[in-house]
């Protein structure tokens, strides 16, 4: 069910982000909602597991529209001023509202039972909704309200920068998915934890990562983006190598996975940020949409070639392995700071951060 939902996003959000350049933010921001609040209802009633899976696959259409809509609609509020603060802001928001969930959905579960659960949760979903297409305008780059398209392609980044964005976004996607879905395992096999020991440390490297995006959003605003993600992408793969081929301590691995944690989230504004300055004014749903595409893709090829190495070489392996994915994305962005040398989207870009380092 979990891989219908993700592919079914990942493969619509380059879709979505078009019809967000189109038809503006509000309009398919509040459609997303209202689908994952369908799909929330169908899931409840559903008879067989056959109309979950149809309800997650309405869920993956529904969210597709949420990073593409969202992001787009940050960029071009903030027009280049704190854009970083204000991706940190929201992704910081998105992993809080996760975080509450698994309590919130559990209370709800043990009351109600599953699919009380499920419809119960119909309600924040259609107030969100009526929020957005109650409560936001659509702004576009010159601050006027958004009538369909207010770009060219022409204005936004040349094809191969967006090529090697996309994969930089992908190799993001695959790493932290891995790093996501395997670290508890990998705690277990390698270190010998129980269960809940692997799940607590695992909750603290991902909580580290939450206090990392608000910094990393600060640090995206004053120093060169590319730089940004490319140091946090090294120093991530470095940390990755010292715990699959070390054995290490309570108190040292602790720290470690805390250092793993703040590295692997640090980058993420600064990423959002270089899209958001890359991205013309009229394409900058199309963009955030193509780069969400290939992160969510990766991330579900992520989950299983990560498993196929454990089962062949086993978990610190593995676990390599995603180190690995983390350096190649370090090493790619300082290729796409190359090429922006070179384009005058680059020249525009590097004059815009030097503002901001001034």
């Amino acid at each position: 069910m979990g891989t219908v939902r993700s592919m079914t996003s990942g493969l619509l959000q380059a879709p979505a982000g078009s019809l967000v350049d189109r038809l503006g933010s509000r309009r398919i921001l509040t459609a997303g909602f209202l689908l994952v609040t369908v799909a929330l209802a169908v899931a409840g009633s559903a008879p067989a597991y056959g109309v979950l899976v149809l309800a997650q696959a309405l869920s993956g259409l529904g969210s597709s529209a949420f990073h593409p809509a969202t992001y787009s609609m940050i960029s071009r509020v903030a027009r280049g001023e704190g854009v970083g603060k204000r991706m940190a802001l929201h992704t910081f928001g998105g992993f809080l509202g996760a975080a509450v969930s698994f309590v919130l959905v559990g209370s709800l579960a043990q009351l109600f039972g599953w699919r009380g659960a499920l419809w119960l949760l119909c309600i924040p979903g259609m107030l969100a909704g009526l929020v957005f297409w109650r409560g936001f305008e659509d702004i576009s780059a010159d601050g006027s309200r958004a009538h369909g398209t207010d770009g060219e392609a022409a204005d936004g980044p040349r094809g191969a920068l967006l090529c090697i964005l996309r994969a930089i976004s992908t190799l993001g996607g695959m790493f932290g998915r891995g790093f996501t879905v395997f670290l508890p395992l990998f705690l277990s096999v390698a270190y010998g934890m129980s269960v809940a020991g692997a799940g607590m440390y695992s909750s603290l490297a991902v909580g580290a990562g939450c206090v990392a995006l608000l910094l990393g959003g600060e640090l995206a605003d004053r120093f060169r983006r590319t730089r940004v993600v490319a140091s946090f992408s090294v120093a991530s793969a470095l940390v990755v190598a010292v715990l699959a081929h070390a054995q290490l301590g309570a108190v040292t691995l602790l720290a470690v996975l805390l250092l793993l944690g703040f590295f692997r989230y640090a980058p993420n504004p600064a990423q959002s940020a270089l899209i958001s300055q890359l991205g013309g004014a009229g394409s900058q749903g199309r963009l955030f949409g193509l780069t969400f595409s290939g992160s969510f893709l990766g991330g579900a090829v992520a989950s299983l070639a990560v498993g196929w190495v454990a089962d062949l070489w086993g978990m610190r392996w593995a676990f390599s392995c995603l180190g690995l994915l983390a350096l190649a994305r370090g090493l790619l962005m300082l290729v796409l700071e190359r090429m922006m040398g070179k384009t005058r989207t680059g020249v525009n870009l590097r004059a815009e951060v030097h503002r901001h380092q001034l």
